[in-house]
């Protein structure tokens, strides 16, 4: 199986192609292969918990963790991260 990597750059607020990214992540996984989902930009900010889910809007937390869960590797941008005030819980390992 290949490895793919997805690079995510759009917001969450209305955003087809991130809906978009994580089906096509999610389709990746069933299919066995190793995905990796680099965010940044605004697409950070799917890193944080607690989204609240507004009717029409972009809503993917519970998709992201089924993706982690399934195996695939979510890696965020940390100067993006920290421009948009979400703050690492835990270090990294060196």
């Amino acid at each position: 199986m290949a490895e793919l990597t997805f690079g995510v750059f759009s917001s969450l607020v209305g955003s087809m192609s991130l809906d978009f990214s994580f089906r096509l992540a999610d389709a990746a996984v069933a299919k066995g292969h190793k995905v990796n989902i680099w965010l940044s930009g605004n697409a950070v900010m799917m890193a944080k918990k607690g989204q609240k889910a507004f009717k029409d809007y972009s809503y993917n937390e519970k998709r992201m963790k089924e993706l982690i869960a399934k195996g695939a590797e979510v890696t965020v941008c940390e100067a993006c991260a920290e421009a948009r005030a979400i703050i690492r819980k835990t270090p990294t390992t060196a």
